[in-house]
C-alpha cells in the first residue's frame, strides 16, 4: 500500500525544518568565531561589524575582510557570507574583489592567514589538503 502525501509530509517538514535549524546555528557560530578573529586583528567591535550603517573606513574594511573569509575560507556563498552582517551578496562579493586585490600587503596577507588558521582550528573551515602556509608559516 502506498503512503499518501499526508503521513509523509509532516516528516518532510520537520526534517527540512531541523536542517534549516542546524544551519542557521553553524552559520552563528562561524560568525562569533569570525567576529572575534576580526576584532581581535583589526581592533574593531562586534557591534561596529553588524551596525547596517557602513561606519569609517577601517570597520567597512574589516567588515570586507569578514566577507571575505567567510566565503572563500569556510566556504559560504556569497548571499550567506552577506547574511552573516546583514548585508546582500553583491556587496560580500565586492568586498571580496577588495580585499583580493589587497593580499598583496604583507601585513594583511599575515592577518588573514591567521584568522584563516584559526578557522581551520576550530573546525569551522576544511583542513587544507595540501600546506597552502608552507614550511615557514606562510601561504605560497
Amino acid at each position: 500500500m502506498p503512503l499518501s502525501s499526508s503521513t509523509c509530509q509532516p516528516r518532510l517538514v520537520s526534517a527540512a525544518r531541523h536542517s534549516l535549524q542546524r544551519r542557521r546555528h553553524a552559520q552563528d557560530r562561524a560568525r562569533r568565531v569570525l567576529e572575534g578573529a576580526i576584532e581581535a586583528a583589526f581592533q574593531v567591535s562586534a557591534e561596529q561589524l553588524r551596525n547596517p550603517q557602513r561606519g569609517a573606513a577601517p570597520v567597512a574594511f574589516a567588515r570586507q575582510c569578514a566577507f571575505y573569509l567567510a566565503h572563500v575560507v569556510l566556504g559560504l556563498s556569497l548571499t550567506d557570507a552577506g547574511c552573516l552582517f546583514g548585508r546582500d551578496r553583491t556587496t560580500a562579493s565586492h568586498a571580496c574583489r577588495v580585499v583580493e586585490d589587497r593580499r598583496d600587503d604583507p601585513d594583511l596577507d599575515a592577518k588573514l592567514d591567521l584568522i584563516e588558521r584559526e578557522l581551520v582550528a576550530r573546525g569551522l573551515a576544511p583542513r587544507p589538503t595540501h600546506d597552502p602556509w608552507g614550511s615557514a608559516g606562510r601561504r605560497s
